[in-house]
């Protein structure tokens, strides 16, 4: 019987993949985003770890693209705020679920992009989590078999008692790996026909 939910950020709570970041960039500055994809990801891989600083990572950045720190700071928070929103439909169902299940979040994001995120677009919404497991703190990131233990031994369930939603395919296979259930997240209604099937009170 499922007694847990934990839920993804990035992609299910909040609508935004890095590739729209990216996509912005290249607009703005006229930058190939195949390039900005082959710069940007490995730094953020290692800052969503909690290794590597947002300082440092800029400061790389805006030498390769050569845009000031400032600018490149200033692009990092405002771009991310222009194409990022909360799924208010998924926040919703998340509040009926947490009447009858324990709700956690497990997410790979880094420090500045998280406390943004907590800040513009959770703001009261972070208490319906009984507990939130954030890559950058805890120095693992799906799809690490190790996070999803680290989180098994946190909360004192049995895999089989946690059901897994990600917008990540291979994330929710890494969970089901160590013994969990999973649902790949499309959409909210896609997602509430998912619940239905595993008898999850809505």
């Amino acid at each position: 019987m499922i007694k847990a939910i934990i839920f993804d950020m990035g992609g299910v709570i909040i609508n935004f993949k890095e590739i729209e970041y990216y996509q912005y960039l290249s607009k703005k500055y006229k930058l190939n985003i195949n390039y900005l994809e082959n710069l940007f990801d490995p730094l953020i891989d290692q800052m969503d770890e909690g290794n590597l600083k947002l300082n440092d990572a800029l400061e790389l950045i805006s030498k390769k693209l050569k845009i000031t720190r400032k600018q490149m700071h200033l692009e990092w928070i405002s771009g991310f705020k222009k194409t990022a929103n909360i799924n208010s439909n998924v926040i919703n169902l998340i509040r009926h679920l947490s009447l009858n299940y324990y709700i956690y979040l497990l997410t790979n994001v880094n420090i500045s992009r998280y406390l943004t995120t907590r800040k513009e677009f959770l703001n009261g919404n972070s208490n319906i989590f009984n507990k939130k497991f954030i890559s950058c703190y805890i120095h693992l990131r799906k799809p690490d078999s190790r996070i999803y233990k680290y989180v098994l031994n946190k909360i004192k369930l049995n895999a089989d008692e946690i059901l897994f939603i990600d917008d990540m395919k291979t994330n929710v296979g890494a969970a089901v790996v160590v013994g969990m259930n999973g649902i790949v997240f499309k959409n909210c209604n896609q997602l509430n026909l998912e619940l239905k099937k595993l008898k999850i009170m809505i």
